[in-house]
């Protein structure tokens, strides 16, 4: 009789349990919901990471709210630090049309911005050994570095025409060029459209209710980013040893895999289109989008079908609005491709910086614009 009495309270105490946990969590759900519609609250809560410790990321940027993305803020010497001893540099910025950037600054028809993610904002190198101060240097046009680590296309297209129409037709530069690592850049710009609630409903993957759910909790995204913070306050700690934060990346499986992943190149690769042709509306000048494989296609001799599909539509998408299109994946052979990188860091290195700015010199329009300079 006893054990028939203890047996109902104790599954009664563990209902109890459980129904006071999983409404724990969803005031703590509820609560983190309201907590996004407050920007700067949603920004502290879920900053993007782009490589940096977050001491880093703190000094570095800042949310831009009409941009809906990360911009550098206002920054003298500050120093960067690689935890595996690969770089160690400073990072200055400079005002440049309304946005803080790496200097030097020079508007102009004379002038060639760049936009793009960390490769173009030199991540790793310090400001005079990046390929734009490279080709600022060598002439004969002046080379502005808009890049900012974690960016996307589709929102590098946005600041851009933002850029142009800051300027005075007589300061606007000759030429435009877009630098997209095809990495993490179309899932970087499907999140841009999701924060800027530009997807359409379709292109929302269809899961079961209680899938949904948790894949949308701001909980999970919570306990997710700060996992991945402490990871890199961990590693702050101690040395990386080499290749420990390289993390492999199989694109053919995640596509497999991935349901959404062919939605998700359709939709950007429109988005692309669209803001292309509105750039074009305002911006008569060259617009190049040079294209940056990941490190793993030729480290790990990948299949590079994923890629390719990535590429094409983005050229189907851009080559009729005027946009040159130009493929590293093309300009390089594997075998060579391994010293432009950092060993540990997968971004380039100083060779890698000096290499890509002989390929940007030696093809149009930069190579036209020296020609025309030369006596």
């Amino acid at each position: 009789m006893t054990n028939r009495r203890v047996l109902p309270h104790r599954a009664a105490s563990v209902l109890l349990i459980t129904v006071s946990l999983v409404a724990s969590l969803l005031l703590v759900e509820g609560a983190l919901r309201l907590a996004t519609h407050l920007s700067s609250v949603n920004h502290y809560l879920f900053p993007v990471m782009v490589g940096f410790k977050q001491a880093d990321y703190r000094a570095l940027f800042e949310y831009d709210e009409a941009l809906s993305k990360d911009v550098l803020r206002p920054l003298r010497g500050y120093r960067h630090v690689h935890d595996g001893g690969e770089y160690d540099y400073d990072i200055t910025t400079v005002e440049c049309a309304g946005f803080f950037i790496r200097p030097p600054c020079h508007t102009g028809p004379d002038s060639v911005f760049h936009f793009g993610d960390s490769f173009a904002f030199g991540f790793g190198v310090p400001v005079d050994e990046t390929f734009v101060a490279l080709l600022d240097r060598a002439g004969p046009l002046r080379h502005v570095n808009f890049g900012i680590p974690g960016d996307n296309l589709l929102a590098e297209l946005d600041e851009a025409r933002a850029v142009i129409e800051r300027l005075p037709p007589g300061e606007r530069p000759q030429a435009l060029y877009f630098h997209a690592f095809l990495g993490n850049d179309f899932r970087g710009s499907w999140q841009y459209l999701e924060r800027r609630g530009e997807l359409p409903e379709a292109a929302v993957a269809h899961r079961s209710w209680l899938a949904q759910q948790i894949k949308d909790s701001e909980l999970r995204k919570l306990v997710k980013n700060r996992l991945t913070a402490l990871r890199f306050e961990w590693k702050g700690d101690s040395r990386v040893t080499d290749g420990v934060n390289f993390f492999p990346k199989n694109y053919t499986e995640i596509e497999r895999m991935d349901k959404t992943a062919l939605g998700v190149v359709d939709t950007v690769a429109r988005a692309s289109a669209d803001r292309a042709q509105r750039l074009r509306e305002l911006y008569p000048g060259a617009v190049v989008v040079t294209l940056i494989p990941p490190k793993e296609i030729f480290l790990l001799r990948e299949d590079p079908a994923p890629y390719e599909r990535r590429r094409d539509a983005l050229v189907a998408a851009l080559e009729p609005h005027g946009v040159i299109i130009l493929d590293m994946l093309d300009a390089v052979a594997p075998d060579e491709v391994l010293p432009l990188y950092f060993a540990i860091d997968t971004h380039f290195d100083r060779e890698g910086h000096a290499w890509f700015a002989r390929l940007l010199r030696a093809r149009p329009p930069l190579s036209q614009a020296t020609a025309a300079a030369e006596p």
